[in-house]
Order: structure tokens, then C-alpha cells, then sequence
């Protein structure tokens, strides 16, 4: 089977971006899981999971768009997936998630570690603010805080409390704005939304 030269373009960056990493081994491949949080239960497909020289596991995504940063800000979590991933693997050491963004014939990791090194271009945990006896525990206090972010997002969901909260990327490129209410719930319009 003939790969197309666009598709070959991309696989050979992302070989690319993967030479640049320390020895690690792909530990499986679209792995199904269900996971359960705050009471509702999901079934997930996670992409990738390395298994990371010197132990722990990386926890990766494929996308297809520009890399943007992760958006984990404890009181508006705006990409859960890789959180939700992680809550999946619970029992496993996780120590990298990332999306690998792969467009425009490049590929690029964009994530967040416990160490920098452990994926090209992800910075880790800053040596010079935490010590380095510190580090596991504080990447873990990190860990927990986003996923307890998510588990409060999960549960009022649940509750059917699900308010709209576009952002401007995101409702920029939406087709479905005619019937979106974002407008009428905002109290300034313009403020909330600008460039638009």
C-alpha cells in the first residue's frame, strides 16, 4: 500500500521527535478503558502509553490541529481529556501526559512531566523552585489537583449543572453559533468575546 507523501511527511517528523527522546518502549496502543468519575461511568480510548527509561509511564494523544498549551487552571479546566485518561490509569506511575500535535508536515509535544527531558520539548517541574528530593511529591500534588478539578467538573455535569462557557478559539470556528445562547448569558458581550 502506497502511504501519501503528506501522511509520509508526518510520520517521518514524528520519527523525528521521537529520535529526540531518551529509551523509551510503546507500552500499548488505543487502549480501551472505562473509567469511572464522580459517579458517572465513561468509556474511553486512550492513544498511546510509553513505558519511560528509569520507570513511570507517559500518557499521549494524537491531534490533528496546531499544539496549543494544556488549559488545567484549577477552577476552569478546559481540555480533560488526557485528566480523564490519566484517572484511567490510576494504578500506573504516570510521569508525562502530552498531545502530539501532528499538522502542517510537523509534529510537536505539548504537555506537561514531572522532569524536563522525559518528552521533546515538555518541561518538567522547576528544579530551581522545588528540590530535587520534592519533585515526585510535588508533580503528584499536581496530579491530584487536576484531577480533582475534573472530578468537580464531572460531578456537577452530572448534577445537570452545565453552564456555557465558550471561549474565543473555540466558538471562533463553531458552526453551531446561531444556536448557541453564549451571547444573551454573557453580561458583556463584547468584553467576554472580543475580535469577534
Amino acid at each position: 500500500m502506497l502511504v501519501p507523501r503528506s501522511k509520509r511527511t508526518l510520520i517521518e517528523a514524528l520519527f523525528q521527535e521521537e529520535a529526540r527522546r531518551t529509551t523509551f518502549s510503546i507500552e500499548s496502543l488505543e487502549a480501551l478503558r472505562q473509567v469511572t468519575i464522580a459517579g458517572g461511568t465513561f468509556e474511553v480510548r486512550i492513544d498511546r502509553i510509553d513505558s519511560l527509561q528509569g520507570g513511570g509511564f507517559a500518557i499521549l494523544d494524537y491531534k490533528s490541529g496546531e499544539p496549543r498549551s494544556l488549559r488545567w487552571k484549577a477552577d476552569r479546566v478546559r481540555d480533560p481529556q488526557l485528566l480523564t485518561y490519566l484517572l484511567a490509569e490510576q494504578g500506573r506511575d504516570v510521569q508525562a501526559l502530552a498531545n502530539i500535535s501532528l499538522t502542517r508536515g510537523r509534529a510537536k509535544f505539548v504537555g506537561k512531566a514531572a522532569r524536563t527531558g522525559l518528552l521533546p520539548d515538555v518541561i518538567g517541574m522547576n528544579p530551581n523552585k522545588i528540590p530535587a528530593d520534592q519533585i515526585d511529591a510535588a508533580w503528584q500534588a499536581e496530579l491530584d489537583a487536576w484531577t480533582s478539578s475534573l472530578r468537580d467538573i464531572a460531578r456537577r455535569y452530572l448534577e445537570g449543572d452545565a453552564p456555557v462557557q465558550p471561549t474565543a478559539d473555540v466558538c471562533r470556528h463553531c458552526h453551531l453559533t446561531v444556536l448557541c445562547r453564549r451571547v444573551e448569558l454573557a453580561e458583556n458581550p463584547l468584553e467576554e468575546f472580543p475580535g469577534e
